[in-house]
């Protein structure tokens, strides 16, 4: 660790990275250039240790790494915090116990990712001597911030207008940041979900994309749109600007990987015609707005109805994929999902 962090701790050895993770030979070769650095706390060992007591966690920037190459931690250890001040690295692995992240090997991404988070932090994404402590105080003009709320629309339409309004921001030099208004038709009520936070949008699922409050009333909204030409340097940047605003957050993260292990053999049957899957999509999210064009609130059964027959009376298992959680209400209801699983 660096100098100035003491840390007490009993520790154990852990082959690094871990066997089980499979890092390619793209990221164990990658350049150790200087546009591409990494933590200060990094360590040029072949092991590193890992904390047995994950009270000492609280600067959430303990991630282990070797030779600039590839970081990794435990889910234990909050991470995301060091995510945030390192956009340019990506994950590139994950297993029931670790994750690891890798810097991006285009340095034009690179270039402009320290521009948008110099922009968003006043911060330099390339600075080794800046460590993300929690406390830090960010010295951020928002006096100029552009701004959107939340609105009530499905999840395409509502990313779209973040990034849209994030991306006028950014070609006029200005702060972005999403605010605060109605609750996020996505949102969970249930406190002991892991996707669950007091404000009940986007922020329970992404990480933060500026250190400016989000409950200013006066503040300047601004849709211009995006570029329209793919092939162009705008259209590239507006890509990378969306992939920076939806960074998902560790525990959703966890969440996911763990919920998706059990079911990765059942999918992998699915490869030819015997396939012991079927995957069914029910959109609920614009369904029954008033509004035009209108969509019709359709039933489970009228969707199962459309499946091909040789489908219907099959003892396959349905995998159901929602934007709507009384869906899944209307399963359980009306189906016995102990012979039909869903």
């Amino acid at each position: 660790a660096s100098s100035d962090i003491s840390i007490e701790s009993t520790v154990v050895e852990t082959e690094f990275p871990p066997s089980d993770i499979s890092i390619s030979s793209v990221v164990k070769t990658r350049s150790t250039s200087s546009d591409l650095r990494t933590h200060p706390i990094a360590a040029n060992t072949s092991l590193f240790t890992l904390p047995s007591n994950d009270t000492i966690l609280t600067l959430s920037m303990l991630i282990f790494c070797q030779n600039r190459t590839f970081c990794c931690g435990t889910w234990g250890v909050d991470a995301d915090n060091w995510w945030i001040h390192h956009p340019h690295w990506e994950i590139v692995s994950e297993n029931g116990t670790h994750f690891c992240f890798s810097p991006m090997t285009d340095l034009n991404r690179t270039k402009f990712l320290r521009e948008l988070h110099k922009l968003q932090w006043e911060i330099d994404i390339l600075d080794e001597e800046f460590i993300p402590y929690e406390d830090y105080s960010f010295q951020v003009n928002c006096s100029n911030l552009i701004g959107t709320p939340n609105s009530w629309c499905g999840l395409g339409s509502y990313l779209r207008y973040l990034y849209d309004t994030f991306w006028y921001a950014y070609n006029h030099k200005l702060p972005f940041q999403s605010l605060k208004r109605a609750a996020w038709m996505y949102a969970t009520n249930n406190t002991n979900s892991v996707g669950y936070c007091a404000d009940k949008d986007h922020s329970c699922v992404y990480l933060p994309v500026s250190p400016c409050s989000r409950t200013e009333t006066e503040h300047k909204h601004y849709n211009q749109g995006h570029p329209k030409k793919e092939n162009t340097t705008a259209f590239q940047h507006w890509i990378w600007l969306q992939d920076y605003t939806i960074r998902v957050k560790q525990k959703i993260r966890q969440e996911v990987y763990h919920m998706k292990k059990p079911y990765e053999k059942l999918l992998s049957n699915n490869n030819d015609n015997n396939g012991a899957c079927i995957a069914l999509h029910v959109r609920r999210a614009d369904a029954g707005i008033p509004r035009r064009p209108f969509r019709r609130f359709a039933a489970v059964s009228e969707y199962l109805a459309l499946l091909p027959p040789q489908f219907r009376n099959s003892n396959r298992t349905v995998l159901l994929l929602t934007d709507d959680s009384t869906t899944i209400d209307e399963v359980h209801q009306y189906y016995n999902c102990s012979s039909a699983p869903f």
